[in-house]
């Protein structure tokens, strides 16, 4: 399985922010504002940067349909990866595919069926025996979430700084820290040593200061 090293910063966007017309205008007034800020800096290129669709219990037909209106992401230069889609265990992507992916992300439901064509694995974790079990079956990154506690997991108080780094310790390079994350908290993953940071709400409502939180000085970065 190709080996992919995690992107330093990943956009998390969720099916209802993307698979409609209205919501697929609003997904690309705030992409476009983002990206003019990215590119003002010169050390936090495109190419560290990914994007990943997420949206569950979905096959192949329903993927193509909605990104087919999203062809314009192929254009961004941004690494693009989708929820792995149910049925791709033997998963080239179809050829009706808009653009080229750079990995699925799959869920602990699909953990015992994953995609083993070319496109690489990432791996959806909340605790450290799902860490080392993704690992182990040849994920190429995990994230691990909740780090905070976040709107999407109500209840759930995170695993905290302290967790997270005693997992993300054990495998440099090799997870992605994932929930609750605003431009502030970065300081703290580096140290922790995440490999990279995925944010849902951040980079729509702060984009300057998670580019800046980013582009800085990696200070206990693993």
């Amino acid at each position: 399985m190709t080996r992919l090293a995690p992107p330093r910063l990943t956009l998390l966007v969720d099916e209802p922010n993307f698979a409609t017309p209205l919501a697929g205008a609003e997904f690309s007034f705030h992409l476009a504002k983002f990206l003019a800020i990215l590119d003002q800096c010169a050390s936090l290129p495109r190419d560290a940067v990914a994007l990943w669709l997420r949206g569950h219990g979905h096959g192949w037909a329903w993927w193509t349909d909605h990104l087919q209106p999203l062809a314009w992401l192929g254009q961004t230069g941004l690494k693009l990866g989708i929820s792995a889609p149910l049925g791709s265990e033997v998963s080239e992507a179809p050829r009706e595919m808009p653009f080229k992916l750079a990995w699925f992300q799959v869920s602990e439901a699909q953990a015992t069926a994953w995609p083993c064509g070319t496109v690489p694995i990432a791996r959806s974790c909340h605790d450290a025996p799902g860490v080392a079990t993704a690992l182990a079956m040849g994920a190429a990154w995990v994230t691990l979430s909740p780090v905070l506690p976040t709107p999407s997991k109500p209840g759930h108080p995170g695993l905290g700084w302290s967790d997270f780094a005693a997992v993300a310790r054990g495998y440099p390079g090799r997870v992605v820290a994932l929930g609750g994350l605003a431009a502030g908290d970065l300081p703290a993953a580096w140290v922790a040593g995440a490999a990279g940071a995925a944010v849902q709400r951040a980079w729509t409502t702060e984009p300057a200061a998670l580019v800046a939180a980013c582009a800085g000085p990696p200070t206990g970065r693993a």
